[in-house]
């Protein structure tokens, strides 16, 4: 085999290999997303219960406290039937005023109780209003959050799916890919973080003056020079983009398209 055709097919499956490991990273990243979703609409949901929970003690905080009254203007009416009992049987004045000022406080009491016990049953209502609407929303958000995770599920599901079939394909290919340029290639990736090998693109023109050919990198999509192109169509040796500094892995023009 030539050196040539050893370049080319060296270049060629380490593209293969490339091309795997960038839908990997693809797909890596939409799982990643799939999880930041399901994250906040568990946030959202949380949200929704904090405001339900609180609507719900706001509800029983008002009945809970209008039974306290009401235990309250029971015991003040129960105070004052004594004191109306004990005022017919007063043996003297002194005795007598006294159970009227009772009465009078009492009595007092009572009424205050009473307007309490008027607003708290108002309070009951209007929690239980407000309450009623929350439950509502909640109830619609609950069954939204519902589907929106079972889509999730399905979506992470069918993407690890396709994972498991890049990941095979990967370590496939990964055993055909010439060892020094895999070595390349992982050390061209853990330092910048980009693809090595870049598909030139070739972009057929039809103007008055002929066909005009032109050669962008198939990544940056920085023109290449026209010299640098046939040179790299030899694949005597390795050429790279004069911008993003890529292995060229040039074709022949083959599939023209019209612009």
């Amino acid at each position: 085999m030539t050196q040539t055709s050893n370049l080319r097919e060296s270049l060629t499956e380490l593209h293969v290999l490339q091309t795997i490991d960038e839908e990997i990273n693809r797909l890596t990243e939409a799982r990643r997303e799939l999880v930041r979703r399901a994250k906040a609409a568990d946030l959202e949901l949380k949200k929704h219960q904090a405001t339900l929970d609180a609507k719900k003690k706001a509800h029983t905080d008002a009945q809970v406290a209008h039974r306290t009254k009401s235990v309250q203007l029971t015991a003040d009416q129960e105070k004052l039937k004594t004191h109306e009992d004990r005022l017919s049987k007063a043996s003297d004045a002194s005795e007598y005023t006294a159970l009227q000022k009772q009465i009078e406080t009492s009595t007092r009491l009572i009424g205050e109780a009473e307007e309490a016990a008027i607003e708290l049953m108002l309070a009951i209502d209007e929690t239980k209003e407000a309450l009623d609407a929350v439950t509502v929303t909640f109830q619609a958000f609950e069954n939204d959050y519902k589907a929106i995770r079972r889509d999730l599920a399905d979506q992470a599901k069918e993407i690890d799916g396709e994972l498991k079939q890049c990941n095979a394909a990967r370590n496939a290919q990964a055993k055909i890919v010439n060892a020094e340029w895999t070595k390349n290639y992982d050390q061209w990736r853990e330092r910048r973080q980009i693809t090595l090998v870049s598909m030139v693109q070739t972009h057929v023109a039809r103007e008055r003056s002929g066909k005009v050919i032109t050669f962008n990198c198939g990544e940056c999509h920085m023109t290449i020079p026209t010299q640098m192109m046939a040179e790299a169509r030899e694949f005597a040796k390795t050429h790279r983009c004069p911008s993003c500094h890529r292995v060229l892995l040039a074709t022949d023009v083959d599939a023209e398209s019209d612009e």
